[in-house]
């Protein structure tokens, strides 16, 4: 939570190099207009200017400008996280670099006769966008003296001929319409990069949440487990008395036999509760797959003999393999449960894999179906479309929850024989807190 929050303020290092990218095209159409500018007063308007000087400026911006474009492209397709060269201070020190050459072009262009005299609100504007605002306000200063130094000190430019001034005139039009282009694009971007931080925010903010209503649940249930194990305990030594008492009763012995086997089941629910806990603090042994989703099976198969279920594995060879997290088992047993209550008849589990990710697919084929606002909620808060006293939303959220946790992701929709699929997708991962690994 706290390093998604720090991103959507701060910015990430790619972040960084997008501002910075967007500098440097904005440079190449400096260049590409300062260029033509030059040449069109040397070969066109015969304007006198020390075009070699003004050229050696303009290489050099280029010259800068290539280089850290290299630099940029080298970091980003490494996929470097820092690179001292490309943070904040390179934007801030490109910024500079921008003001020192604009300063130098027009104090050997005219100085405030050139119609570019106020161009030093472009890299300010820059600099507002991407900066913090101490970086901000010493190019303020920096801007405000350059500013003052080229309309006090300057060579000036002939002005006798009738074209030249013709000439400024309409180069006060381009530099206006330029300046005002410009600007609002850059405003026009502050606001979006605000509603989309603020997005992440709340989005943020949701999941801070729902983690904690999970937290919250969680440490209800344990509590209840816990509370659980005394009374189980006392009905299995009533049941082993009752079945003593009435071994010559083969009616009333066999329903003797489903208690007994239904709580053995309650009670290996339970010791998977404990397991659980352990496994936090340590890995356990990985399994294949398969061996992951037949065991799943053969669970819900326990507890609702009554379901049809078709199980179907595909994927490629080898197998593999994965750390057996029952948070995650358990939230496969909950979509089962789910498809089961709508459709009791025919519900199926296909799980596919590939090197990169487990896909896991459970669906009822005779249900109502679900709308796709519905399904868009679902799993996201306690919500239902069952009736109140049969069920509450608790188990697609804690779904939703466990696969947030695992770095996968849940998605329900509706399929064309009618009925609903809910897919779990969970990329492999080499960890050691119960997420899979390959």
């Amino acid at each position: 939570m706290q390093s998604l929050i720090v991103k959507a303020v701060t910015g990430s290092f790619f972040g960084n190099c997008a501002d910075l990218r967007l500098l440097l095209w904005l440079r190449v159409v400096a260049i590409i207009g300062q260029t033509i500018a030059l040449t069109v007063s040397m070969t066109m308007l015969d304007i006198k200017l020390p075009y070699a000087t003004l050229a050696f400026g303009i290489a050099l911006l280029a010259a800068l400008n290539a280089f850290t474009w290299y630099f940029l492209n080298r970091a980003t397709s490494a996929k470097l996280d820092r690179v001292p060269y490309l943070d904040q201070r390179a934007f801030y020190y490109q910024i500079h670099a921008d003001l020192a050459v604009l300063t130098f072009l027009l104090y050997f262009s005219g100085g405030p006769q050139n119609p570019f005299h106020d161009m030093y609100l472009l890299p300010l504007t820059a600099a507002a966008v991407a900066l913090p605002w101490t970086y901000v306000w010493r190019v303020v200063l920096a801007s405000m003296a350059a500013y003052s130094f080229v309309t006090l000190h300057y060579i000036p430019l002939d002005l006798e001929a009738s074209h030249v001034q013709e000439l400024l005139n309409y180069g006060h039009w381009v530099n206006h319409m330029l300046l005002a282009a410009l600007i609002a694009y850059f405003v026009v971007r502050i606001s979006a990069d605000l509603r989309s931080r603020d997005h992440e925010l709340e989005e943020a903010h949701a999941k801070e949440l729902r983690n904690g209503c999970a937290v919250a649940i969680g440490s209800v249930a344990a509590g209840a487990a816990h509370e659980l194990g005394s009374p189980l305990s006392t009905i299995h030594v009533l049941l082993s008395e009752l079945r003593s008492e009435h071994a010559n009763d083969p009616e009333l012995k066999a329903s003797l036999d489903l208690m007994s086997g239904r709580l053995d089941e309650c009670k290996k629910i339970l010791g998977s509760l404990r397991t659980f806990v352990h496994s936090l603090n340590q890995c356990n042994k990985a399994i294949p797959v398969d061996v992951l989703i037949d065991e799943v099976a053969r669970r819900f198969r326990n507890i609702r003999p009554g379901i049809s279920l078709t199980c179907t594995l595909n994927g490629s060879d080898p197998i593999p393999s994965v750390i057996p997290d029952l948070a995650f088992q358990q939230a496969i047993i909950n979509l089962l449960n789910n498809a089961g209550d709508v459709s009791p008849n025919s519900i199926t589990l296909d799980a596919d894999w590939t090197e990169l990710a487990l896909t896991v697919r459970v669906c009822d084929h005779h249900g109502p179906g679900i709308s796709d606002e519905l399904a868009a909620e679902l799993g996201k808060i306690l919500f239902t479309t069952k009736p109140p006293e049969e069920g509450t939303g608790l188990g697609l959220f804690l779904t939703n929850v466990t696969m947030n946790r695992l770095g996968g992701r849940l998605r329900l929709f509706n399929q064309e024989t009618g009925g609903v699929c809910a897919e779990l997708v969970l990329p492999f991962t080499a960890t050691c807190t119960g997420m899979p690994k390959t």
